[in-house]
């Protein structure tokens, strides 16, 4: 098993119930389009990659970011305990969320 994310606990992130990615860290994850398990104890969904439209750069730079939607995992989380939401590829097309909280681990 090996961390494929581990990134601190946004608004942004508490806001989409998602995560953009950069083009590097997407290729941790399946292609664009392409099914896969992401799973948090009893609950998983099957999500895939998705592209949005940024101006992270400004507006005159739009441009886009693979974004990892976390599906009806998003509901299940601890959010408000959280400090770090950690992704763990379990298996060639299953991936867990590990979420680190305030004074230690899950």
């Amino acid at each position: 098993m090996a961390v494929v994310l581990r990134q601190k606990v946004s608004a942004k992130i508490l806001g989409e119930r998602g995560i953009m990615l950069d083009k590097k860290l997407a290729k941790q994850f399946p292609p664009v389009g392409k099914e896969f398990t992401l799973k948090y104890g009893d609950v998983q969904d099957k999500v895939c990659i998705e592209v949005r439209d940024c101006e992270c750069m400004g507006p005159e730079r739009p441009h886009q970011h693979p974004f990892l939607p976390l599906g009806a995992i998003a509901t299940a989380l601890p959010w408000g305990a959280m400090r770090r939401i950690v992704i763990v590829k379990v298996s060639a097309n299953t991936y867990e969320v590990r979420p680190e909280v305030k004074g230690g681990q899950k």
